[in-house]
């Protein structure tokens, strides 16, 4: 079977994305065409190359776009709704891009409403729209090779790091979006160390936020900049609680339960093993005291990337064999 499969993301990209991960594992089942789309109009001009390939899945709302405006040619596609890409820029614009957020919000109807099937890699459909198509879910995943407990000794590797003490992490980029979510943890670190002296939280990334967060850093919270991919399961392994620093799911989310560690989010993130709460200092603080009185790693079973691979494969093989 042939797939042309568009990603809205560079491949490989720095920090791999839903396309790296659905992209690997899809090669080994299908004869598979990878286009890049990070850039919409070089992508259209590939797309347009491509057209004869009759099953094409367009990942992410850059390919979309390259969908909408290629559908005259290519008669048909399939989305893959990675996010609901006008949360992000109501989150993150500032100024007079903001004029645009309604354009977006349209234009993603329009990919959705022009596809004949929507992957949805959420656990729950973020779209606040009724969409008249069928709706697979094919969830985010993890790599179970990188990230699997049983490779990694946690005693090694905190002596490693120099870690004899209770540590939170976050681990992500860090943009406007982040950052007003981090900040609240941030200010709880104040009621931690009143339990626990020596808590400490790590934040590893970097984005134009980082600055705004600078003025809110203390003695046991450090801004520990950019790491490289292949050390996040070190870091998952030494830490002893991980924070999803948004109101969504997110790929490292389930990284991190995938490898046993406690994570607390806001309540609207819907997903089994989430320690949710109400996202303000004093709630944050109190679930990461309980989590390190009564400490356990529990693994949560969730789908790793050659299983979402598989659904979305056998989906479109149903229609195009």
């Amino acid at each position: 079977m042939e797939i042309l499969f568009v990603s809205s993301s560079k491949i490989p990209s720095k920090f791999p994305q839903r396309s790296d991960h659905l992209y690997r594992e899809l090669k080994s089942m299908a004869n598979i065409k990878i286009i890049e789309a990070y850039n919409p109009f070089l992508g259209i001009i590939k797309v347009l190359k491509n057209r004869k390939i009759k099953c094409k899945i367009f990942s992410g709302f850059r390919a979309g776009l390259c969908a909408l405006f290629c559908k005259p040619f290519i008669k048909e596609y399939i989305y893959d709704l990675v996010e609901w890409k006008v949360d992000l820029c109501r989150d993150n614009w500032k100024g007079i891009k903001r004029i645009f957020i309604p354009l977006i919000e349209f234009l993603e109807i329009e990919i959705i409403k022009n596809s004949i099937l929507v992957f949805n890699a959420w656990h729950y459909l973020i779209p606040p729209i009724k969409i008249n198509k069928p709706i697979i879910f094919a969830p985010n995943g993890y790599n179970s090779e990188i990230f699997n407990p049983l490779k990694y000794n946690r005693e090694e590797l905190r002596k490693k790091y120099n870690v004899n003490f209770p540590l939170i992490i976050y681990i992500g980029k860090l943009t406007n979006m982040y950052v007003k979510y981090l900040i609240p943890v941030i200010k709880s670190m104040k009621i931690v160390n009143k339990e626990f002296p020596n808590a400490e939280f790590w934040i590893f990334g970097e984005g134009e936020g980082e600055k705004e967060l600078r003025k809110y850093i203390s003695e046991n919270v450090k801004l520990k900049g950019y790491i490289e991919y292949k050390y996040v399961p070190e870091i998952i392994t030494i830490a002893d609680i991980g924070i999803n620093a948004y109101k969504t799911e997110s790929l490292k989310l389930i990284e991190w339960l995938s490898m046993g560690l406690p994570v607390i989010a806001p309540k609207s993130v819907k997903i089994p093993g989430v320690i949710n709460c109400n996202w303000n200092e004093e709630e944050i603080a109190n679930k990461i005291i309980k989590i390190l009185k009564n400490y356990n790693r529990n693994i949560i079973k969730l789908n790793d990337w050659k299983e979402t691979a598989e659904i979305i494969f056998n989906t479109c093989k149903k229609i195009y064999s």
